[in-house]
């Protein structure tokens, strides 16, 4: 295992946990709207 290896790896992680950081920060919103949706519209 190089350190060009190990890098690699380093950089496909970082950009995992960035785009899992962003599908949950996009979840909560779309979360948020349906609650919003759901308050506004008489059930």
């Amino acid at each position: 295992m190089n350190l060009l290896e190990i890098g690699g790896y380093a950089g496909a992680i970082i950009v995992v946990v960035t785009l899992s950081q962003k599908l949950i920060s996009l979840i909560t919103a779309i979360q948020k709207v349906i609650l919003r949706i759901k308050r506004s519209s008489p059930s």
